[in-house]
Parts: C-alpha cells; sequence; structure tokens
C-alpha cells in the first residue's frame, strides 16, 4: 500500500499495553494525543488541533468499524475483541468516510465467529484497580452468528486535593459491543453491530496551575508538585455517555463489491469544572452537550486482479449537537444555550492502473459541509439563526514503482480540507475559513531479508488557514480563529527484524520541523508584571495579539522514537512465556502559541511478562507495568485569564492479569 501506516494486531495492543485512547501515541512514532476536558486530541505528524467548540471536532478522525466517530473519549479503545488499530498518516478522503486533514485512527473489531469461542479476562494492579473483560462468539444457525464483548474498569484516582483532603477523581467506565452476522447467500453479508459505554473519568479535568493564578497570596494554597489539585470545585466529575448501531451490508457483484455503512450515534457528556483551577470562586463550568450523528456511506469497488482497480463512494452525515445548557459561575454568572447542525456531503473515488512494475493512482473527493446554529444567553437570544457552506475539490496522485513483492517507491501529493466553523461561544456571525493541507510525500517499502522489513518516508505538508483554539477574554471560553500558514518539514523510519524464532523486535523514528510561517495575530496570554515581592501571577495573564511566524506549532516534537521487543520461550510440555516491552521517546514540545509552556523530553517504559499454560487456548497470566520509571509529563496545558490548566499523566502503575481463551 503506497501510503504511510502504521498497524497493530489485536495481539500487539494487548502485548504492549494499550488499554486507552492516549496509549496509542507511546507505540506509534510521530503521533502526539493531547486532552481537552476528557476529549482525546490527537496530532498526526504535527497535523492537528485541540477543538471544544460545540459541534466542531478535530483535524483526525477515529473509525471503528468503518463508523466514523465524531466524540472521542479515553475508553475509546477499552474493547476486548480489537482485530487491528492502523494510524494512516496524511489528508485521507479519496477511499472512504469522512474527509479529514491529518490523519485516520482506523479502529477494526473481530466479526462474529461461527466457530464457538471466547475470551476471560480479569484484572488487578495498584491504585486500586480493577479491570474485567470478556468476550463469546459462535453461531445461532447456519448463517447467522453472533459475538458479545464486554469491558469494565474502575482506579482510584493518582491526584491528591490539597483543600479537602483525600484523593479526587476516581474513575470507573464500561464498555458493551454486541455484532450480528448474517449470511443469507453466498455473496451477501450483513454485520449489525451495537455499542453503549459509560465513563465517569474527571481525571483529564482535575488540572491544577503551574505558574501562579490570579488573586495568589502568600498565605494562598498552591500546588508544590504535580498532581496536586486546590480547586473549590470538590464534585468535580466528567461523565460521558456513547451509544450507536450500525449496519454494514457487502454484496459482492461477480467482479465489484458493493458496500454500505448505515450508523446512528448518541453521545452525551455532563462537564462540572473549576475551571480557574484555584481555591477561589472565579470561574466554574457546568456544560451539559448531548449530540447525535446519522451517517450513510456507500463504496462500489472493483476486483483487485483487475489492470486497473478502482473504488467510488459517497457520504453523508447529519450532525447535531447543544449546549443543555452551559451555565458559568464566579465572578460572571452567565447561562448559554446553544444548537449547532451540520450536513456532510461527499463524492470520492479512487483507481489504480498497473503498469508492468509502475501503479498509476489518482483519486479525487468533493466535499459540502453545511454548518448552521443559533443560541442565546441568560434567555435572550443573541443569534436567531446563521448558517454557511464551505466547498472543496481534495485530489491525491501516487506513482509507485513495484518491481516486486519485497520493494515499493512511491511519491505522493495529496489535499486535505478541513471545513470552517462558527465560533458560537462569542456568537459570532462570521464564519471561519477552511483549513487547508497540501501534503507531498517520498516513501520506500522494502523486505531486504526474510527476517527484516524496512519503511521510510519524507513529507512536507504545507497548511493555510490553520484553525486554533484559545480562550476568548470576554467569556473565558474556547474561542477559534484562523492562522495564516504553517509548514512541516519531516521523515520517519521502520524497521521490524525477527532474527530468530520467537524474537521479534521493532524500531521507529520521526523527525518533525513544524513552524507557523505567518501568523501575526495570535491571541495568546501572558503574565501580568508583578511588584516586587508579589505572587507571581497573582495579577492574572492579560490577552495579546502577537506575531508567531517562525514559531514551533503546538503538539510538534521535533524527535519520537518507539522501540518494542519480544520474545516468545517454548517450554518442554507445552505451553510458552514472553516478555515484551516497549519504550517511547519524545523531544519537547508545546501546549500554546506563546511557547511559553513546554513539555520537556520525557522517557516511557512498560513491560509486560506473559505465561501461557498451553497452546493458543486455555489459561494464561500477564504480570505488566507501564510508565516504570514513573516518570512524570503533561498531558495537557492551556493558558487563561486566571492562570495556565496542567494535566499529568498517570503515575508508574502495575499488576497482573488472568486470561482463560475457550
Amino acid at each position: 500500500m503506497p501510503i504511510a501506516v502504521a498497524s497493530l494486531s489485536g495481539d500487539q495492543v494487548r502485548e504492549r499495553g494499550i488499554t486507552a485512547s492516549v496509549d496509542i501515541a507511546q507505540v506509534t512514532t510521530g503521533v502526539v494525543i493531547q486532552q481537552t476536558d476528557g476529549r482525546v486530541d490527537p496530532y498526526i505528524r504535527g497535523l492537528g488541533s485541540k477543538v471544544v467548540i460545540l459541534g466542531e471536532v478535530g483535524s483526525v478522525a477515529t473509525y471503528v468499524d468503518g463508523v466514523y466517530m465524531p466524540e472521542v473519549y479515553g475508553g475509546t479503545y477499552s474493547l476486548a475483541n480489537i482485530e487491528s488499530i492502523e494510524v494512516l498518516k496524511g489528508p485521507q478522503g479519496t477511499l472512504f468516510g469522512r474527509n479529514t486533514a491529518g490523519g485516520a485512527v482506523v479502529i477494526r473489531t473481530r466479526d462474529p465467529q461461527f466457530t464457538p469461542e471466547g475470551r476471560i479476562e480479569v484484572g488487578y494492579g495498584n491504585l486500586d484497580a480493577v479491570a474485567a473483560r470478556g468476550y463469546a462468539t459462535g453461531p445461532i444457525s447456519d448463517d447467522v452468528a453472533i459475538s458479545l464483548t464486554g469491558n469494565y474498569n474502575r482506579r482510584d484516582s493518582y491526584y491528591r486535593d490539597l483543600v479537602r483532603g483525600g484523593r479526587i477523581a476516581d474513575t470507573e467506565e464500561y464498555t458493551l459491543r454486541r455484532k450480528l452476522l448474517i449470511r443469507p447467500a453466498d455473496n451477501l453479508e450483513i454485520v449489525v453491530a451495537g455499542d453503549h459505554a459509560r465513563s465517569e473519568d474527571p481525571t483529564s479535568i482535575t488540572a491544577q496551575p503551574t505558574g501562579g493564578y490570579l488573586g495568589a497570596t502568600e498565605s494562598s494554597l498552591t500546588a508544590s508538585g504535580p498532581r496536586q489539585y486546590i480547586g473549590d470545585l470538590e464534585d468535580q466529575q466528567r461523565l460521558a455517555i456513547q451509544s450507536g448501531i450500525a449496519g454494514t451490508i457487502r454484496l459482492d457483484l461477480s467482479d465489484m463489491t458493493l458496500t454500505s455503512v448505515t450508523a446512528y450515534r448518541y453521545s452525551r457528556i455532563v462537564l462540572d469544572i473549576d475551571d480557574d483551577r484555584t481555591p477561589l470562586p472565579i470561574f466554574n463550568l457546568y456544560d451539559r452537550q448531548p449530540s447525535k450523528v446519522f451517517s450513510q456511506e456507500v463504496l462500489l469497488s472493483s476486483g483487485s486482479d483487475k489492470p486497473v482497480t478502482w473504488v467510488v463512494g459517497g457520504y453523508y452525515a447529519d450532525q447535531k449537537a447543544r449546549y443543555d445548557p452551559l451555565i458559568i459561575s464566579g465572578i460572571n454568572n452567565l447561562t448559554l444555550e446553544a444548537k449547532a447542525n451540520t450536513q456532510i456531503y461527499a463524492l470520492f473515488g479512487e483507481a489504480t492502473w498497473h503498469l508492468g512494475d509502475f501503479e498509476l493512482t489518482g483519486g479525487l473527493r468533493f466535499n459540502r459541509d453545511e454548518k448552521s446554529y443559533s443560541g442565546g444567553a441568560n434567555g435572550v437570544t443573541v443569534v436567531a439563526g446563521v448558517d454557511n457552506a464551505w466547498e472543496s475539490f481534495t485530489p491525491r496522485a501516487i506513482l509507485a514503482y513495484h518491481p516486486h513483492r519485497d520493494l515499493l517507491v512511491y511519491g505522493s501529493y495529496s489535499e486535505g480540507f478541513k471545513s470552517g466553523a462558527f465560533d458560537i461561544v462569542s456568537f459570532a456571525t462570521t464564519p471561519l475559513r477552511s483549513e487547508k493541507v497540501k501534503a507531498y510525500e517520498l516513501g520506500i517499502k522494502t523486505q531486504p531479508a526474510a527476517m527484516m522489513t524496512f519503511n521510510a518516508a519524507a513529507f512536507i505538508y504545507d497548511r493555510s488557514d490553520v484553525q486554533v483554539q484559545a480562550q476568548d477574554p470576554a467569556t473565558g471560553l474556547p474561542s477559534l480563529q484562523n492562522a495564516a500558514k504553517a509548514r512541516t518539514y519531516g521523515a520517519e523510519a521502520e524497521v521490524t527484524v525477527r532474527p530468530i524464532t520467537g524474537l521479534s523486535l521493532q524500531a521507529g523514528v520521526t523527525y518533525l520541523d513544524a513552524k507557523y510561517r505567518r501568523f501575526p495575530n495570535a491571541l495568546v496570554y501572558s503574565q501580568i508584571p508583578v511588584p516586587t515581592g508579589a505572587v507571581p501571577g497573582s495579577l492574572g495573564y492579560m490577552p495579546l495579539f502577537v506575531d508567531v511566524s517562525g514559531q514551533r506549532v503546538e503538539g510538534s516534537p521535533e524527535w519520537t522514537v518507539s522501540l518494542a521487543g519480544s520474545y516468545t520461550i517454548e517450554l518442554p510440555g507445552g505451553g510458552s512465556i514472553r516478555p515484551s516491552a516497549n519504550l517511547y521517546t519524545s523531544s519537547s514540545s508545546y501546549f500554546d502559541r506563546s511557547v511559553s509552556i513546554s513539555q520537556e523530553s520525557y522517557t516511557l517504559l512498560n513491560a509486560a511478562i506473559s505465561w501461557q499454560l498451553s497452546g493458543s487456548k486455555g489459561f494464561s497470566l500477564d504480570l505488566w507495568g507501564r510508565n516504570l520509571t514513573d516518570e512524570t509529563y503533561l498531558l495537557s496545558n492551556f493558558l487563561s485569564f486566571y492562570g495556565d490548566s496542567a494535566h499529568y499523566n498517570e503515575p508508574r502503575t502495575y499488576g497482573v492479569t488472568a486470561r482463560f481463551d475457550f
């Protein structure tokens, strides 16, 4: 496949300790995942966005079994039957789904099987962590099979409450998923899937100021180290509910395949946030935000053994979201209500001509996004209704040289598009411009020896009208603006070696040089100077519009490196022992365009040892540890008028998991 993609099997997901959305960055170079108020914000090769505006989504899309997931929270990957996770790098849109400017995370779960099988897992770890997972599948009749998946996790918090004592922000979540496979004819397959997830995970909004805060005095309570909460809002919590149903139909038509994916999703988040993160009742936020999405995708693809292979398709989505309501209390009291609707229309296609050792691929996508919203404050309508539409054509072209199965060299050009938006919390009626990406890439994929594979790529991304988020000085809520231009130069390489039976070693490295080429009016916050001897930050932070041209783009460390290895030792009489480990290191990066807040370089080490009693079925036991060096780093940091808000990662965790396959 002549595109940059990182792929993990279900076994690798479990082996490398991927239990939540944020973990995927630890095993994939060039990927950074930040968290904002519980949402997961992926950045791929420096392309991404931190967006919490009503109805808006980031620049990286997430799909589960072909269904676009508009809302992504920490437990998205907490499933017991993952078949694979793929990270597609660069603009996507000529092959499937919703257009995406930065890349896509594609998750596939196993379809039901006609041979009965299943798995039960139970685990326990420090922080009083309890985990249970189950998966079962089998036939109902000769033509119908079913699978059931369940997942439950709970854990004590790692944040200390310095105001009231003890800990704050315990977490609990569960996920249920059902799939039904129907094969009424040899050429027809129908999969119906339903899922429901509920999570209470206040950790990602339990933040602390690290550089002083508005109103602080010498006697004020301050955090002396990481993971210390000093907010005045005690019952801080985040509840996220995600549910959905999807139907996938695959029909073989001689030398073509017709695929239809119909889906409906509902989500609701409940946020109670001490948004100033201080002991003072300055700014508390209470957000009730339901949303629902209907989507329909149709694909028609040719057989893979033709001189010309192709796929054409169409995509439609209707997304509705609202503040129900959004309440601000503290120094200022405000109640916001708003409704936002987005309709997406797309036609796309791609064809590949096989010309001897060469392959020429051309693709094109037409996008039209229509958005409207209305809203008001304190019972008074401010915007009765405003709407706008954004259109674009985004092409892709690839020339590949494929002389034999063990060598592929390619060059590609593609464009990405992220539609414009309305800055709803500011009740703006002038829309933001669409963000556009032009991506150039040269790559090689080769297997120089039976025991080795090697992939490498060099790329340039030119971005214009980049959509960025800051805090609105008037309301204290997030607002959007367009940056003018940004450019990313980069390169990456991955190698897998299997020198002896049972031993697998992987290494990956990504280099990024991502900077704003032109951004003369960036909204940033700078600490207000205080008299000598006064507490830094006690006067708060002032909003400034400054020129940040030439500065690094947030979410884009210069270097990321990942190393992984596992070794299966077969035991006399049956069974095996498999030690495994993965290491991830990142150079420093920024969270803010003022580059006043940075995450210094850090390294994470995860390891496990698995004992399989006998064969591929039966009992097994895993001893595991994550962040074994107890590294401390930031998952997010946000500057506002009140101070900065720092959210830290988990400390060292370890435990045991027992698994029974049947």
